[in-house]
């Protein structure tokens, strides 16, 4: 190691509210509490959370645009290239403050990685869902496995995809996913209801066609039709800059199906423990998932969870036993299995119980961090053998 504490260069595609930029959040915030070990620099672009970002880092730097509009081939392509014409500006700012190691939080943004490559640098790739198009899955994930040191996949369901892609199990690095553990002394548990009690049903994260918010409004109108006592539908989380059709084609499937003043789209809450422990039952209908957040934050506030079979969840949710699993793209199955859980408060508060046992168990972030932390330790020692 050339320096102590170590330069590390911490990437992410954006700064907004999403899943991945609340996890590259909490990598600044992990590695910022160790300042004698780590000297953190950041590239990313502006966003709601830059400043956030900036204040954990020595320095930082603006790098690339928005993501695509959509994930068809031709967007997300010219995506990828608009990515690698920052490489000059990437690779100076590298050279400038003597990084050491790279770190990426991304599973689209390729330019970091092959700037590393190219510099001679270890990079740490981590691919939390695996979401770009079919027809470029497989040439990206390739490359990311030719110009890594060491891929964190968060679930079993990616290092599948990873492996049967590339084949080669030497580089990869099973990490899960993790939340913060709620002291149980603060936590709102699930006393029950009665037949006149409202039922608050909610799906959480962006807005957006792959996070499945159209099957939810679908089974809400299914439920609404069948179920005989007073029932509340929540979509909570941010709108997405290039999807707005996507919101107003729920907002227009709710008018014409009569049940706007029952389902409520509440924007970002900034308080989303709060959000939790607004609701009786979370929903997760995403059409995929690398892993699933919305399942494990859902699991420490005791909530009892439906999902599909999208990837993550699979990892976590053993059904009937911490959670409900259905098809994805099924407003019917989900209806169902939601219906269940509204008639069955025993069931709902059972399953909610060993979901806080799941997380508690498996899914405590520390455990993730120390792993992560170990993990770079590695490799930057082995850069104090390697260096002249």
């Amino acid at each position: 190691m050339k320096h102590l504490p170590g330069h590390i260069l911490f990437v992410s595609h954006s700064a907004g509210r999403g899943g991945a930029e609340l996890e590259f959040l909490k990598i600044l915030q992990f590695f910022a509490r160790h300042k004698d070990r780590y000297t953190i620099y950041g590239a990313f672009p502006a966003g709601k959370l830059a400043e956030t970002f900036r204040s954990l880092c020595e320095e930082t730097i603006l790098y690339q645009g928005s993501l695509p509009a959509s994930w068809r081939p031709s967007s997300y392509a010219g995506f990828i290239w608009r990515s690698l014409t920052y490489l000059p500006l990437l690779a100076r700012f590298i050279r400038q403050k003597d990084i050491e190691l790279v770190f990426v939080n991304t599973s689209v943004l390729p330019g970091p990685l092959v700037a590393g490559c190219l510099l001679g640098l270890p990079v740490i790739f981590c691919i939390r869902e695996l979401i770009t198009p079919l027809a470029l899955r497989v040439p990206l994930v390739r490359l990311i496995n030719r110009c890594s040191t060491r891929v964190i996949v968060v679930s079993k369901t990616i290092e599948e995809e990873y492996l049967r892609i590339c084949g080669a199990r030497d580089k990869t690095r099973l990490i899960p996913g993790g939340v913060v553990i709620t002291p149980r002394e603060k936590l709102k548990l699930d006393s029950g209801d009665t037949d006149m009690q409202t039922v608050r049903i909610g799906v959480i994260g962006t807005i957006s066609p792959i996070k499945g918010q159209l099957f939810f409004i679908e089974a809400a109108i299914v439920l609404l039709s069948r179920v005989h006592r007073p029932l509340q539908f929540y979509v909570i989380g941010p709108q997405v800059s290039g999807l707005e059709w996507y919101y107003n084609q729920l907002i227009g499937r709710c008018r014409q199906a009569g049940i706007l003043p029952r389902v409520t789209f509440t924007g970002v809450i900034e308080d989303i423990l709060l959000a939790y422990r607004s609701l009786d039952l979370v929903v997760v209908p995403s059409l995929s998932e690398g892993q699933s957040m919305v399942v494990l934050e859902a699991f420490d506030q005791v909530r009892a969870v439906v999902a599909t079979h999208c990837g993550g969840p699979d990892d976590m949710i053993e059904d009937g036993r911490n959670g409900l699993l259905v098809a994805p793209g099924d407003p019917e199955a989900l209806a169902d299995a939601l219906q269940r859980l509204i008639d069955d408060p025993i069931l709902r508060s059972s399953l909610a119980l060993e979901g806080r046992k799941t997380v508690e168990q498996h899914f405590d972030i520390e455990q993730r961090w120390s792993m992560v932390g170990a993990l770079v330790d590695e490799i930057l020692e082995k850069q104090v053998w390697n260096s002249p």
